[in-house]
């Protein structure tokens, strides 16, 4: 049996959890690039969320900016060592932000995977 791509994991996950991103957001838009690589853009009133996959390495990168302040936080760049691994730092991340309430406090984000 053929592993799931990447791409496919996150538009299946997007699918699946859209309806309760909303929930928090003032936009959501997920985009293929066409290329080996999509994403999910979403933000709330005070921040901006990005979370990008590639397929070459199954690499993942979330990006959080504060909207007021400017920083910036990246809990996790780069390659992972199997699909689960991705799907697995996704969720976590999604569960963190649904604790607290899409409102992260930055500079602790990078601790979510520890």
């Amino acid at each position: 049996m053929t592993e799931e791509l990447p791409i496919t994991i996150l538009y299946n996950w997007f699918s699946e959890n859209s309806s309760s991103i909303w929930k928090h957001c003032t936009e959501l838009e997920f985009r293929d690039s066409g290329k080996g690589s999509a994403s999910i853009d979403f933000s709330t009133e005070h921040y901006l969320f990005e979370i990008c996959v590639w397929n070459h390495n199954c690499s993942l990168d979330i990006g959080v900016i504060n909207s007021i302040t400017e920083e910036s936080e990246y809990p996790t760049v780069g390659s992972n060592k199997s699909t689960k691994d991705l799907v697995e730092k996704i969720q976590c991340f999604y569960n963190y932000l649904e604790t607290n309430s899409f409102k992260p406090e930055i500079g602790k984000i990078s601790n979510i995977y520890a």
